[in-house]
Parts: structure tokens; sequence; C-alpha cells
């Protein structure tokens, strides 16, 4: 598959809490969505709930291609509610969605086992407009983690014959009175970061990214208990990701997401 992520491309956006960005700024249903000239070939059955948007998009890179199925993902803007050491902030989530089948928010193409994977994305904005926002500002602040699961390699049991339980590929797991050795799913995560992570202190920035917001729109509840408000977005996110080094082969892996919703 061809990128057509990176920072300083676009993808088209547009579309409802019912369906993925297509080409013309539209929505899909049904038929797979578009981010840019790439067609989504997959559909995700999971649903968004009323102030969340649909999102369909791709990655790429060395190590890394497939697609975000069409509805895999879900985006929103939050307010959040001030505490005693960060006051009330603007931040917009994108994550793989959380109902459906998990097989169909994702398709990898590369690596070709891949059983599965997660998307989640936090970056702060400055107000609930339209507009875009870059991690490289320097009031920026967020993060971005997506990670591939793989299988546990043939042969891998826990304990192992001299019983023990310190294989990357297992752990004590479990209840703190009554642990027992359990398998660790393998995976491969990729990260940006802006220079804030939103809460006090900083973080070392990591690869890049840009979000463009097309509209905003005040989500209306009478579920206002928790202090917090939602707004219903739409537009796009680009990135370029960097493999977690602790898992990275020689030198700096990176990977290219985009995702219209």
């Amino acid at each position: 598959m061809q990128s057509t992520g990176g920072s300083g491309n676009s993808i088209s956006s547009g579309g409802g809490s019912s369906g993925a960005a297509t080409a013309d700024g539209g929505t899909s249903n049904g038929t797979g969505g578009s981010v840019g000239a790439t067609t989504v070939p997959c559909i995700s059955d999971a649903t968004a709930s009323a102030y969340q948007t649909s999102g369909s998009g791709t990655f790429s890179g060395a190590d890394l291609d497939g697609y975000i199925c069409t509805g895999g993902a879900i985006a929103y803007m939050e307010r959040t509610q001030a505490s005693s050491y960060v006051g009330s902030q603007l931040l917009v989530i994108i994550d793989t969605a959380l109902t459906g089948t998990p097989a169909n928010r994702l398709q990898f193409d590369k690596p070709a086992n891949a059983t599965g994977g997660m998307l989640t994305i936090m970056a702060g904005v400055g107000s609930a407009t339209p507009g875009t926002y870059s991690s490289s500002n320097g009031s920026s602040c967020g993060s971005l983690a997506f990670c591939t699961y793989l299988p546990l390699p043939a042969g891998v049991q826990c304990p192992d014959d001299a019983g023990a339980c310190n294989s990357r590929y297992y752990a004590m797991l479990g209840p703190i009175m009554g642990p027992t050795c359990q398998p660790v799913t393998p995976e491969v995560c990729y990260e940006a970061k802006a220079a804030s992570s939103c809460l006090p202190g900083s973080q070392s920035p990591l690869g890049s990214w840009t979000l463009t917001l097309t509209s905003v729109t005040p989500y209306v509840s009478d579920a206002g208990s928790s202090g917090m408000s939602y707004y219903v977005v739409h537009g796009s996110f680009v990135a370029t990701m960097v493999e977690d080094q602790s898992a990275a082969d020689a030198g700096v892996v990176t990977a290219q997401l985009s995702i219209g919703f």
C-alpha cells in the first residue's frame, strides 16, 4: 500500500457519527471509506456514541502497513474538569473503537502475522474552533501510541523448563496474593509526543503530527454531572510515528499515520 500520510500531507475529511470520512467530504456507510486517493477496503461493525465521529485511515512504513477500517476509530473533543494540579483543558481524543469485533477495527498487510492492534491519541487544542494544530507548536500537548499485537513464538511455555517466569513472553500476573505465570502478548509500538503530555511536567518530543479540525459543534446532553463537556468534531490527523526503540532493530524506524473523521 502506498503511504498517504506524513507531516505536510493532507487527507480528506468530513463524515458524521455514523460513517467514516470519504474523499468528497461526506460519509460512507457499509462500503468502506476513503483517505485521500486510497480506498479503505475494510468495514468495522463498531458503533459510535452520539458525541463521537467515526473515522478511517491508513498506516505505512518499512515494518508496518495497513488500514484503520471504516468505523474502526472514533474521534471527539472533550473539555476536562479542572483539578488541583491541572486546569481545564480542551483535548481531542482519537482511539480505536471500543465496540464491535476487534479484528474488524484494523487490517494489517504488514506484519502479515499481526493478530490485532490499538491506537490512542490525545492532542490538546487552544480553542473549540476549527483550525490546524501541530505538535511542534510550543503550546501544544499530547501523545500518540500505535501498537501491533503479534502471536507468541512457537515453543514458548510458562514457566520454562527450569521453572522460571522471566521471559519477555510471560510474566507473573493476577491477584497480588496469588499471581501465576501467564503469557504476555508480544507487541511492537510506535509513538509521537509533543513537548508536554497535557499533565504537569514535560516529555521529550518525538515524531510529529498535524491535527486539522474542519468543524467543531458542542454536544448538548443532560448528563453533565461529571463536569466534562463534549464536542462533535470532523477533520483529519496525520503523523510521523517512531518505533519504540526497545523493540526496534538498528536505528530509528518510522511510520506514517493518516486518519479522516
